[in-house]
Order: C-alpha cells, then sequence, then structure tokens
C-alpha cells in the first residue's frame, strides 16, 4: 500500500508522461492516479492489470478517466502473455493526450495499439486533471474503495507540457538507459517543456523532490521507501 503523494494538483489538458516501472505482480494495480479525493465520480489512472476495464482478459496496461460521474476515456493494450510487463524487469511507458488527437501510449520506446471501450485515439483534454481534481500521485488511486495500490519500483517519472513524438519518445527510452531529462538529447528536444521530474536520488527521508519547474515535490507515504 506504499505510494507517493504529489500536494498540487497538476492542472492540464494535455501535455505527456513518462513512467520507468518494475513489478512482478500480474493483479490489478495503478502506476499514477488522479482524482478527487474520496470520490468515485472524478478519478484517472494508469493502470497495470489483467480485467480492469472487465472488457478484456488480456489487458495488461490502459488509462481510464471520469468526471462529473461520466466515463471520458477507457482505453488499453492487449496482450496475451500475462506477465508481459509484470516480469520483475525495468520497462519504461509514456502515454500522451493532446488537445484534440494524439492519445497515444508508448511502451519501452514503442508505440503500442490501444483498443477503446470509451473515447478514441482523439480523445483529448482529459490529460491529468481538470479543476474537478485535487489529489494526484504514484502508486495508487485516490478514490474510495479499493486504492489498488501499485507492488513493485518505480523511477524517473517526467511530466510535459507538450505532447512528446514517437522519436522523442524513443530518444528518452535510450536502449533502456535513463538519462537526464533536462538536457537535450539526440531527437529528445523538448526539455524545455519538461515541467515535472521526479529522478528520487535522495536514497533517505520522506520526500521525493520535484526537479522541474512545478516545485511539486512528492512525499513518500505508507512505508514507502527508497531503494538503491
Amino acid at each position: 500500500d506504499d505510494y507517493i503523494d504529489l500536494p498540487v494538483a497538476i492542472e492540464r489538458t494535455g501535455g505527456s508522461i513518462s513512467i520507468w516501472f518494475k513489478t512482478d505482480n500480474v493483479g490489478n494495480q495503478v502506476l499514477f492516479g488522479w482524482g478527487k479525493d474520496g470520490s468515485t465520480t472524478d478519478y484517472g489512472q494508469i493502470i497495470l492489470g489483467n480485467n480492469f476495464t472487465s472488457a478484456s482478459t488480456t489487458e495488461i496496461v490502459g488509462v481510464t478517466i471520469r468526471s462529473n460521474n461520466a466515463a471520458k476515456l477507457n482505453c488499453r493494450y492487449d496482450n496475451s502473455t500475462a506477465t508481459t510487463l509484470r516480469d520483475d524487469a525495468w520497462h519504461h511507458l509514456v502515454w500522451t493526450m493532446g488537445s484534440s488527437s494524439y492519445n497515444n501510449m508508448y511502451i519501452d520506446g514503442s508505440e503500442i495499439t490501444l483498443n477503446y471501450t470509451v473515447g478514441n485515439a482523439a480523445t483529448g483534454e482529459f490529460f491529468l486533471t481538470t479543476n474537478t481534481f485535487d489529489i494526484v500521485g504514484l502508486g495508487r488511486r485516490f478514490y474510495s474503495g479499493s486504492a489498488l495500490p501499485y507492488d513493485g519500483s518505480i523511477d524517473e517519472v517526467g511530466i510535459w507540457s507538450s505532447v512528446l513524438d514517437a522519436a522523442a519518445v524513443t530518444a528518452i527510452y535510450n536502449s533502456g538507459v535513463p538519462f537526464d531529462l533536462r538536457e537535450d538529447l539526440g531527437n529528445y528536444d523538448v526539455s524545455d517543456d519538461l515541467v515535472n521530474y521526479w529522478r528520487f536520488e535522495e536514497n533517505t527521508g520522506t520526500t521525493a523532490e520535484d526537479l522541474g519547474s512545478g516545485g511539486n515535490d512528492g512525499t513518500l507515504a505508507a512505508d514507502a521507501m527508497f531503494s538503491p
């Protein structure tokens, strides 16, 4: 049930998020969640699992967003191999959403095909939060009922105000070797758009410093800890 609480809601309708993660848990668990605290009507989540939309038993990762008690986006990536992404190895995920298009997901540097039960690839303006949401965090969702806590490790989380293109995503993946996203490298040339960035290099304490321009330091909660 460990997680990281981000005290400032990230009020943005478009942008990109990048997360490195490692887990061997094949159950439903949230990598990144946002919402109205305690509410079942306003939330969003990037989720790993095998039946989180109830539409497919082969889904392994997806995004679900609900606002004003209405489903806005429900998409997933299907793969018949249940342990894909849950093999206790590091993987890299990027999700992008523009104001009217570019709702895309990339795994380990490559774009994947998403299946939709709500919305489509052109669904936009629901990136991370609107003014109805008031809490954001890593490793769980924030409304009443099951938190679907994440069981594993998370590293190098970045959020941009712009929609990353495929070339930039491949550059960020960098053949599986993270680098400092505050500096441009190859086809990654949008470091100026990096708003939030947590590298988790503190190795001690309960604060994860936001190295971006957003000033949104995270708080490690429920026995979450740094891992050397």
